[in-house]
């Protein structure tokens, strides 16, 4: 910005940068697999509707903004939302690790915080890590009380795998647990092993 952007976008943008008063973020609006660096590549469109705008594209991955608070609150609302055991799990002391964690894996482009909106309110939520080009689910939950006849979290799972094969990525890890839908989507097991060490006993 400083060498191309002009003295009065260097005054609106550039300035309150420079003083600490705002931050710059990058969002990436297209479908996979994106338009890299290549502005010229972008699909996504917006179409004035009414008073407002509609956005054929969808905000994937946004860095350095500040949205992540009220994100992580509709993600801990989902989760308890859920089942009854999910709502005793995230007690205050998770929803502060929960949020401690999102905000480090965001600082190191690691997480993938995703959402299925329906009618302008999110219904589904996914918190996967996107490291060493995997993507591995961690949590997720759904509004049962939302449009429980259109399987949200089937739906978001579904465009989330999706947008991994676009990607390129070279695993979608569900992790932990054997719930029946892992199988469903084509998840398979993997062994894991424990190793103990114990020290010598002195004679």
């Amino acid at each position: 910005m400083e060498a191309v952007a002009s003295p009065a976008q260097k005054a609106r943008w550039l300035a309150p940068q420079v003083q600490g008063r705002t931050r710059s973020c990058f969002a990436m609006t297209e479908p996979a697999p994106g338009a890299g660096a290549d502005p010229g590549m972008l699909q996504t469109t917006a179409v004035r509707d009414g008073a407002g705008y509609r956005i054929n594209g969808r905000k994937w991955f946004i860095t350095g903004a500040d949205g992540l608070e009220p994100a992580m609150d509709d993600f801990i609302a989902l989760h308890r939302f859920s089942r009854a055991d999910k709502h005793t799990f995230m007690t205050e002391e998770m929803q502060a690790y929960f949020r401690a964690l999102a905000e480090a894996l965001a600082a190191l482009g690691w997480l993938q915080l995703s959402f299925l909106d329906v009618g302008g309110r999110p219904v589904a939520t996914y918190f996967c890590f996107d490291y060493n080009n995997e993507i591995l689910v961690y949590n997720s939950g759904y509004d049962p009380a939302g449009v429980p006849q259109l399987s949200p979290g089937w739906v978001l799972l579904a465009r989330l795998i999706r947008h991994a094969i676009g990607l390129g990525r070279s695993r979608f890890d569900f992790l932990q647990g054997n719930e029946d839908y892992k199988y469903r989507f084509g998840g398979t097991d993997m062994p894991i092993y424990r190793t103990l060490l114990r020290p010598a006993k002195r004679s």
